[in-house]
């Protein structure tokens, strides 16, 4: 028994130690692929996209990354002065909002709804406005220069002194610009007032072939200082209509 234990004892020890040796092994090599998975989960941590979150200006939400179901809706919206430039509101709804001095240069409004909104003295250098519905939209003394505005529906926009210089206009739906400025170096043409005719300098023999008088229009002989002054001369093929004053006298 003695001389068994004896003999054994350094045998045991040796396997004892060997499986020690083993359990080393195994703890170290887990700590190993341990370590190595926490350097790959916190790469992939450095790698993961993030998420882009909503923008609130004014109480006008801005959807981040908008489609045709999910837009910025935001009509009657006052984002007045509002800095949005390079913003992605392709689809908002912005009917009716005041949009007065707000900066969208670079902006991205692709079929978005500004019906009768105001976009005064806005900003809108460089954007895109495709197929865009700007009916009756106010936007004088505006900046649309390089612009697209291809297949934007323009019915009944005012666009009085602003300007326009380089913009796509291809395809664009009642286009009215009078007012505008399209061409560098180009003046805005002074149109008059709603409801009253403008007429260019004319002499009494001036024939206005072909003229259209509307509204409230005084086309008289009657000059500016009460004196008498010939009727303009031949009116032929002229259209007037409403309350049209074209007699000889004042």
């Amino acid at each position: 028994m003695c001389m068994s234990a004896f003999v054994n004892g350094p045998a045991r020890a040796a396997v004892d130690l060997r499986r020690a040796s083993v359990r080393g092994g195994l703890v170290r090599r887990g700590a190993a692929v341990l370590a190595g998975t926490g350097i790959a989960l916190a790469g992939l941590a450095v790698l993961a996209p993030v998420a882009s979150a909503d923008t609130t200006i004014n109480g006008c939400v801005i959807v981040s990354k908008p489609t045709v179901d999910k837009f910025t809706d935001c009509a009657a919206a006052n984002l007045a002065g509002a800095a949005l430039e390079k913003m992605d509101l392709s689809f908002a709804k912005l009917a009716g909002a005041n949009l007065t001095g707000t900066n969208l240069a670079d902006s991205n409004l692709s079929g978005a709804d500004l019906t009768a909104a105001n976009m005064s003295l806005a900003l809108f250098t460089n954007a895109n406005l495709a197929k865009a519905n700007l009916t009756n939209a106010y936007a004088p003394d505006a900046n649309f220069d390089h612009a697209d505005l291809r297949e934007a529906n323009l019915k009944g926009a005012r666009f009085s002194g602003a300007s326009l210089i380089g913009a796509n206009l291809a395809g664009a739906l009642d286009q009215n610009l009078a007012g505008a400025v399209t061409k560098e170096g180009e003046a805005p043409a002074d149109n008059g007032s709603a409801g009253s005719a403008t007429l260019p300098a004319v002499t009494p023999d001036t024939p206005l072939f072909g003229s259209a008088f509307a509204g409230s229009t005084n086309i008289s002989g009657e000059g500016t200082g009460g004196e008498y002054v010939p009727p303009p001369a031949p009116m032929i093929g002229s259209a007037v209509t409403g309350s049209t004053n074209i007699s000889g006298v004042g």
